[in-house]
């Protein structure tokens, strides 16, 4: 059943940070316009030189809610009751957001597959996601989304040193286990 939803473009998970679901049709979603800004600011920071790591102590020093909290509150205004903590802004959510299509209007489904109920996931190849161009809103522009994805691997190049990665060490092949 959940194959055939993704086959049609249905999408069943939550929503990124920036987007909410339509609480009537829960396969429909929408831009979010009190966390969408956010999300433009962490591209921009990111494209004008500030590392995942600043960005995250920055988002935390000015208090704006993280994914976790933003859910807490929604399912609090209905109601529910939740478990949820008050968490922090980390450099690999961060990074995570930084390289997800779904903020350009890029729907790709079947990235991982469960092979039992609640086995452990696995990543899929490419050739089997699937992927619907367009599905909705985009809140970054594709220009901008490609220069973030561009300095990330200008910034994979270098160690936090500035050296290059791929120089050999002086040191490589004298020490056999």
């Amino acid at each position: 059943a959940v194959k055939a939803l993704q086959k049609e473009g249905a999408y069943i998970n939550c929503v990124p940070y920036g987007y909410m679901k339509d609480p009537i049709n829960k396969h429909l979603y929408y831009i979010d316009t009190a966390t969408a800004p956010y999300v433009k600011l962490m591209f921009d920071l990111y494209i004008n030189g500030m590392g995942v790591r600043a960005i995250a102590k920055k988002f935390n020093e000015e208090n704006i809610p993280t994914c976790t909290m933003i859910r807490k509150q929604r399912l609090e205004s209905f109601g529910k009751a939740t478990r949820y903590k008050q968490t922090l802004w980390g450099g690999d959510a961060i990074k995570r957001m930084l390289s997800n299509t779904f903020y350009i209007g890029t729907l790709t489904l079947n990235k991982t597959m469960c092979r039992t109920i609640n086995g452990k996931r696995s990543k899929n190849p490419s050739d089997k996601h699937y992927v619907f161009e367009n599905a909705h809103d985009p809140i970054i522009d594709k220009t901008t989304f490609d220069l973030a994805q561009e300095v990330s691997l200008q910034r994979k190049k270098k160690t936090y040193r500035g050296t290059k990665i791929n120089r050999p060490n002086i040191f490589s092949g004298m020490l056999v286990c």
